[in-house]
């Protein structure tokens, strides 16, 4: 049982309830629908939600599609930035400051 989206019938519980009487096929194959369309409604719930709070934006590019960008995506990973950080110890330079800082102005929290 996989148990991760999309999910199937096989990833639906033999038993309905606590009446212990086993879900049909037609039953188990409607809960899977059922699951697969809440798991997408929260991803674009959570997708207006990030709008609203200032971690994407969007833009068209030169093909006319819509491209989204993410905050989360934007900053390098941790070990990158821990690097960064220990060069500019060294080398006395703001290269973490400046990357940051560019994140930071291309999506600025929400007034």
């Amino acid at each position: 049982m996989a148990n991760q989206y999309p999910f199937t019938w096989e990833d639906v519980g033999e038993k309905g309830g606590g009446d212990g009487v086993p879900f049909t096929q037609a039953e188990k194959e409607a809960i899977a629908v059922e699951w697969n369309s809440n798991h997408e409604k929260k991803e674009a719930n959570a997708w207006v939600l990030h709008r609203i709070e200032g971690k994407t934006n969007s833009h068209i590019d030169a093909n006319n599609k819509r491209i989204i960008d993410s905050k989360e995506e934007g900053y390098p990973s941790i070990p990158e930035q821990l690097d960064m950080k220990y060069w500019d110890i060294i080398n006395g330079t703001t290269v973490w400051k400046d990357t940051i800082a560019a994140v930071k102005a291309k999506f600025p929290k929400p007034a």
